[in-house]
């Protein structure tokens, strides 16, 4: 019955899919604007989070780096998908090693809603579940075996 349900589900989802129309995402929304406001309240976040974590936080990023990441922003993209920051994709500061506080050699810039993270969260997801059902599977033909060597 899920099965079913399954293929009922990826029918409606799919039904207007033609494989020969461009799907190119839409890049039509404005670009982001660092604000010095917007930026103070990032670095006391990140300044709160590392006072929680005892991180070191003597060469944290401070308020008035704002001109040199405001700059950054609007010049690169992401560092993994390459993507611009815009209003509806802002931009986030992500620690490389997650030990150590948000100095400025220690960060990376990212938008918040990374669709190659996501892409690579599913795959993540589907490889586990592959790997539990061979699991299971291999559980069932364990017993099966065990079962039928019993009966002989």
């Amino acid at each position: 019955m899920s099965a079913c349900s399954n293929a009922i589900k990826y029918a409606l989802a799919c039904w207007d899919f033609k494989l020969d129309q461009d799907y190119t995402p839409k890049d039509d929304y404005a670009s982001f604007f660092l604000s010095q406001n917007y930026w103070n309240i990032k670095v006391q976040n990140y300044l709160e989070q590392d006072k929680r974590r005892n991180r070191d936080t003597s060469n944290n990023i401070k308020e008035s780096d704002c001109a040199f990441y405001r700059k950054l922003f609007l010049s690169t993209g992401c560092h993994i998908c390459k993507t611009r920051f815009t209003c509806q994709n802002p931009p986030t500061l992500n620690r490389i090693n997650n030990d150590r506080g948000h100095s400025a050699d220690n960060l990376r810039h990212r938008p918040h809603n990374d669709p190659s993270f996501n892409t690579r969260f599913q795959l993540l997801i589907s490889q586990r579940y592959e790997l539990r059902t061979a699991q299971v599977h291999q559980i069932y033909s364990i017993r099966y075996e065990q079962d039928a060597l019993y009966l002989r």
